[in-house]
């Protein structure tokens, strides 16, 4: 059984101002649409601000850093959202709150304010102290599938997106496409060709839940094409739980030998 109760950090404190700011926010966008007065939607909206409090504490919305937020992150949100609001809708056809069409407005305004703040948050890079630009050494993916979306993603919150060239994949029907905005170029037997074309100087191998045998010749195809570095995601790789390029590892000889 999972842990409900946790200890709430300073920061928390301020996605709790910050939650009950869009509920109550959410309940004055339906105050307007419907031309009534909002003094007729404090009490359910106040109510709806706690419940939905105590809603995102127990789904552990609260423990999320959103600097780094995934789908699964966002799910929470809405699952604890929508404990709170059939208890409110449970409560109000008790006590007759409101009409369900503004309490179903006024939520739907009220989670769309709570996502999209927390969209803001993730989306938004820290600003960085300009440093001298390196000549980036270009890099090709192979494995277009979600690792390595989630890899380029690490590259992207770094700001070193732009070294990556590509993707390859063994699935024909991935190459030529788009995948984050980088091209999928070919497919892992096309690595020497890229690797001689774009220059390529180091190759990830981003296939976690790929045969051994598969990711041995992948690793071969790449020695074959010069001089290029390789690392390897592992083979069980946390993808939503943290970054991924901490993970990677250089490859060894003793890794080379099938």
């Amino acid at each position: 059984m999972k842990k409900v109760l946790y200890t709430i950090k300073p920061l928390a404190v301020v996605f709790f101002v910050a939650d009950m700011l869009c509920i109550i926010a959410g309940y004055g966008i339906a105050s307007l649409l419907f031309s009534y007065s909002l003094d007729a939607f404090i009490t359910p909206a106040v109510l709806h601000a706690f419940l939905t409090i105590a809603g995102l504490y127990i789904t552990q919305s609260y423990r999320i850093l959103w600097r780094y937020a995934t789908m699964q992150d966002y799910y929470r949100i809405i699952e604890g959202f929508t404990g709170a609001t059939v208890l409110l809708l449970i409560y109000s056809g008790v006590v007759n709150l409101a009409s369900n069409r503004v309490l179903f407005l006024a939520s739907a305004g009220g989670l769309a304010l709570l996502i999209v703040y927390r969209v803001i948050i993730r989306e938004t890079k820290p600003q960085k102290i300009a440093l001298p630009k390196k000549k980036s050494k270009i890099i090709l993916i192979a494995g277009a599938g979600e690792a390595g979306r989630t890899l380029l993603a690490e590259f992207k919150r770094d700001g070193r997106a732009d070294s990556i060239i590509g993707f390859v994949d063994d699935d024909t029907r991935k190459v030529g496409t788009l995948l984050c905005g980088k091209p999928v170029l070919g497919t892992t037997d096309d690595i020497p060709s890229l690797v001689e074309q774009y220059g390529v100087k180091e190759c990830i191998v981003a296939m976690p839940s790929a045969p051994q045998k598969e990711i041995d010749r992948v690793i071969k195809i790449i020695r074959s094409s010069g001089n290029v570095s390789i690392s390897i995601l592992p083979a069980v790789t946390k993808l939503f739980e943290k970054a991924l390029t901490p993970e990677l590892r250089g490859i060894g000889v003793e890794e080379l030998i099938g």
